[in-house]
């Protein structure tokens, strides 16, 4: 029976391809709402595309509004689910390729999202579409769900969906790393605006959103003559590519970086800190706003771990806090940064924001938490990771066991699911999942469909 279903998954690898392009080439990012679209046109597209897919498969669908949707295969009391999205975060600069061309180049498909999430929706849909050719015999429902509004961090999707539907038994969220993640830390997105004119800078701005580390940072300084020593010795101490030219009267300062997903800010290159440390060492704005500099480049800095912040908790279960700065906006009514903090079971939201506000007591100012959610921890023992670690083993010949990571998945909008795949960690298939050149090896279409439709047979038996 494996040898059948992997010969099966072998024989869809084209339809693979092309419908993992068909969906890689919606610009799914969240945009303003329509009627019946929350969270705009593309995003609806993407889920009708998908929905489209799964009917096309044999599987029965249900469009909740715009909001979620969910195909269903076999019948039975319980469920088993699988979980993805479909939205993706925006493009940001430096790409090589068109972001939502779906080239292919030496094997790899090129796009933003074919790796967050779109990969997995469609390796999802295939599973069962195999499992459903094979006349495979089950005793529990297979859902596939598919999310609209998982980037944002809001996750308002699966808000209204657990409106109307029950979630599945037991589940898993291919959004993460294999073998298994059964530890997921907290996560908390938060803003922090000081009412303060620029003075001496301007425009100071950097990201796209509070959970990409940025690629790119730029402000305009009235001053920045006879600088170029001092960047020279900035960017090699700091590995770091700052850019000074002269427009119009006035100086612009470029920071380049290397952006990538902001619960792995050491995988990046932070070019908004950058920037603030570059600022902070040579003293080009005035008054408050240098001082603000100051602030930020002492309290906050370079270190992605909290320490400066005073925030570096650590514990086993969930392992350690990463802090990442990802936004900053200057405006009219003053200066903004946006940040991204992953913390482990031992520590809360409550007790982070009375620490940051203590070190940002000397400004006037507003922390605003944008988005949160709890930790997950699911112990090793539970009868569902250890047949995901089973089947693992079975078809990749490699040894299971479980991982913390700070990205959050889907898997905690249930009680019992843990994140299961895409990739496994440090595995050079697929370019960084928030940066440019986002990509996946195409093989791991194959290889992971037959990983899915191995673990929903088996949950499913």
């Amino acid at each position: 029976m494996a040898q059948q279903l992997n010969d099966i998954i072998d024989g869809l690898y084209g339809e693979m391809v092309d419908a993992l392009a068909g969906l890689v080439q919606i610009p799914s990012v969240k945009a303003d709402p329509l009627p019946g679209m929350p969270f705009g046109k593309p995003c609806y597209e993407a889920l009708e595309y998908t929905l489209n897919l799964c009917e096309s498969a044999g599987l029965k669908t249900q469009n909740f509004d715009g909001y979620a949707g969910h195909a269903d295969a076999f019948d039975g009391e319980e469920t088993v689910g699988v979980l993805t999205h479909l939205d993706v975060v925006p493009v940001g600069d430096g790409w090589d390729y068109p972001p939502f061309g779906a080239q292919i180049d030496n094997g790899k498909m090129y796009g933003r999202g074919v790796l967050d999430n779109k990969l997995s929706a469609i390796c999802s849909i295939f599973a069962v579409k195999a499992l459903l050719q094979m006349d495979a015999k089950l005793s529990k429902k297979i859902r596939l769900i598919f999310g609209c509004d998982e980037e944002s961090g809001v996750w308002e999707c699966m808000k209204y969906y657990k409106t109307k539907q029950k979630m599945p038994d037991m589940a898993f969220v291919p959004d993460a790393y294999f073998p298994v993640i059964n530890s997921e830390r907290g996560i908390m997105q938060f803003a922090i605006r000081f009412p303060i004119k620029a003075e001496g800078i301007t425009n100071l701005q950097s990201g796209t959103a509070a959970n990409v580390v940025p690629g790119y940072a730029s402000c305009q300084a009235d001053s920045a003559a006879g600088l170029e020593k001092a960047v020279a010795s900035f960017n090699e101490r700091y590995q770091a590519d700052i850019r000074i030219s002269e427009q119009n009267g006035s100086w612009k300062i470029e920071s380049y970086g290397v952006a990538s997903h902001g619960s792995r800010p050491k995988d990046g290159k932070n070019a908004l800190m950058l920037l603030i440390q570059f600022l902070f060492e040579n003293k080009l704005a005035h008054g408050k706003t240098q001082e603000l500099i100051d602030a930020l480049a002492q309290n906050m800095g370079l270190d992605s771990s909290g320490a400066l912040l005073g925030i570096a908790f650590k514990d086993t279960q969930s392992g350690e806090l990463t802090f990442s700065p990802g936004v900053f906006i200057t405006d009219e009514t003053g200066m903004e940064i946006r940040c991204d903090i992953r913390h482990p079971v031992c520590t809360n939201r409550d007790q982070l924001c009375s620490i940051i506000n203590q070190h940002f007591e000397n400004f006037e100012h507003t922390l605003t938490i944008l988005s949160a959610q709890d930790p997950l921890y699911v112990p090793e023992d539970s009868p569902l990771i250890q047949t995901l670690l089973r089947v693992y083993e079975e078809q990749t010949g490699l040894k299971g066991y479980t991982i913390q990571m700070g990205g959050g998945t889907y898997a905690r909008a249930l009680k019992n699911a843990v994140a299961f795949g895409p990739i496994l960690m440090g595995e050079p298939v697929a370019g960084p999942n928030h940066g440019k050149n986002e990509c996946v090896t195409l093989s791991l279409l194959q290889k992971n469909t037959k990983i899915y439709a191995h673990a929903l047979l088996e949950l499913a038996k």
